[in-house]
């Protein structure tokens, strides 16, 4: 499976076989954008990057940067949010497109690959109901942690 998808119509994601799942928050990123010096935990990539260990490649636009791997995972708990294994890279727009109002955050799962034929077979209803289930399941894990829900 291949996939090419706009992102925010300023961008292109890519990738073979693994899914990549894109989340848009608003959260301030002022925290990066400030932080480029030499003992900055945070080393902003541009352009054309590969994400993930290779599994996807995006090109950002001019202006654009992305955060990888445990910088991300860092700069996301910074936000405040508890420690999510599953993020891979946070995407933060330049300032003059609302840089310190949003933020994408990509996350991976491998939940696998399915065949046209086996997805014809799929309660789709049914599965957005379980979906739905398990962020009711994870805003009340949240709350309990002292976070806020989603």
């Amino acid at each position: 499976m291949t996939f090419s998808q706009p992102l925010m119509k300023h961008g292109t994601i890519s990738s073979t076989t693994l899914r990549v799942f894109c989340a848009i928050f608003a959260i301030s990123t002022s925290a990066v954008a400030t932080q480029e010096s030499e003992d900055s935990p945070f080393h902003p990539l541009e352009g054309k990057t590969e994400i993930g260990g290779g599994m996807a490649t995006i090109d950002l636009p001019d202006g654009w940067v992305y955060i990888a791997d445990a910088e991300a995972r860092l700069l996301v708990e910074q936000w405040g949010n508890p420690l999510d294994r599953s993020v891979i890279g946070v995407i933060l727009p330049p300032e003059d497109q609302g840089g310190d109002d949003w933020s994408v955050i990509v996350s991976f799962s491998d939940d696998g690959y399915i065949e046209d034929e086996d997805a014809a077979d799929i309660d789709y209803s049914e599965l957005l109901e379980s979906m739905q289930a398990g962020e009711d399941e994870n805003n009340r894990a949240r709350r309990e942690a002292g976070y806020s829900g989603i």
